[in-house]
């Protein structure tokens, strides 16, 4: 039996530009649940190569993010819109960290 994989997304608190919508979150296009503002989840799937996209109102989503994650692998995305309230989807930097850990969404060290 091979080790289950995960995803963690993150999401700064909302912007004028997305009205603190919901972000429903598409695995391979399987609805999978929400992310909200200053939310962060993890989402289990099996190791593989995998199609990531996030909607957030009638005709505002994400483009497909295509990724790959191997058994026991975990890949990590910030979620966020801009001022025009476009969703984006991209690895997280360090300042965008910094940003969450300020915010509370970063969970602790270790945490899984």
């Amino acid at each position: 039996m091979s080790e289950g994989s995960r995803i963690r997304l993150y999401r700064p608190r909302a912007n004028l530009a997305d009205f603190g919508f919901m972000f429903n979150v598409k695995i391979d296009g399987i609805d999978v649940g929400t992310l909200g503002p200053k939310q962060s989840k993890i989402f289990e799937l099996p190791p593989g190569q995998h199609v990531l996209r996030l909607l957030s109102w009638p005709g505002r989503g994400s483009g497909d993010r295509p990724l790959i994650v191997g058994p026991g692998e975990m890949k990590e995305f910030y979620c966020f819109t801009n001022a025009f309230g476009l969703v984006s989807i991209r690895p997280p930097r360090a300042k965008d960290l910094a940003r969450l850990k300020r915010l509370g969404v970063v969970p602790a060290e270790g945490a899984p």
